[in-house]
């Protein structure tokens, strides 16, 4: 089933990179703009430059799509008993999909936003017994949010907060053989994230920007399973917190404003 859901937000990756590239060779250069100028019904460039030393007016009204990518890190706490604790810090990287809405009354901005992404945030530590490494990899991250945001020219920064999902699996293996996994334990855990970002128009449609969201998943139990035994072991109890920082590029798809595209 996750192999399922991995292949079916690929694809999702895919046809959004397509599209946010077809439409960004598209609207490189908007002749509609110059051609209103000419004939008196837009701003010339030099009234619209003087009108606000921070760039032109953007509309954030409108469904989008996006792509992103980036790093983060995860703080893990294996906890086996009472007073054995094992924590793993693990790094890595991320990639995925943006989409929302968001509508504008002047310089307010509120909307909801989801990502769904592909992670590789992976860490080992020594277990308890020292004989084995115990490991955290994060596989996947998603959240639905809420926005907040300011509206200054061509900049939108914003909060945000909301419903989180991560996609973990966590692996014991002999500390001279990571590669063989003597236990194993997958689950889908839900919390929450919050952040903020900020994006920049670079036309009336596309627009790119940088994102920070904070993940807690608060306290679970996991049931490891051992392929070399076919048993369950009793359920153990973990804390998982994460920190993602990541750059995107979105389309919107319906626009009704002319303002200026940004050179």
């Amino acid at each position: 089933m996750q192999t399922d859901i991995r292949k079916a937000l690929f694809g999702a990756v895919v046809a959004a990179a397509g599209l946010v590239g077809g439409a960004s060779l598209a609207l490189a250069h908007d002749d509609d703009y110059e051609r209103r100028v000419a004939a008196g019904q837009a701003e010339a460039p030099e009234a619209a430059a003087s009108a606000a030393d921070i760039g032109p007016a953007a509309n954030w009204n409108g469904v989008y799509i996006g792509l992103n990518g980036g790093i983060g890190s995860d703080n893990s706490v294996w906890t086996y008993n009472p007073t054995s604790i094992n924590t793993n810090n693990p790094g890595g990287g991320v990639v995925g999909l943006d989409a929302g809405y968001r509508r504008q009354a002047g310089w307010a901005v509120v909307g909801i936003e989801g990502n769904a992404d592909f992670a590789g945030i992976e860490g080992h530590s020594v277990c308890p017994d020292d004989e084995y490494q115990c490991t955290t990899r994060i596989n996947g991250l998603e959240s639905v949010r809420g926005i907040v945001g300011y509206a200054a020219g061509r900049w939108l920064i914003y909060g945000t907060g909301g419903l989180a999902w991560e996609q973990v699996d966590r692996r014991v293996s002999p500390s001279n053989d990571l590669s063989r996994v003597v236990s194993t334990g997958q689950v889908t855990k839900t919390g929450w994230a919050a952040g903020i970002g900020l994006d920049a128009a670079l036309s009336s449609r596309i627009a790119l920007g940088t994102q920070f969201l904070h993940y807690n998943f608060g306290d679970s139990e996991t049931m490891f399973y051992s392929p070399y035994t076919n048993q369950t072991s009793p359920a153990y109890k973990f804390r998982d917190s994460a920190d993602v920082l990541t750059a995107r590029v979105t389309f919107r798809f319906n626009s009704d404003d002319h303002h200026t595209p940004l050179k």
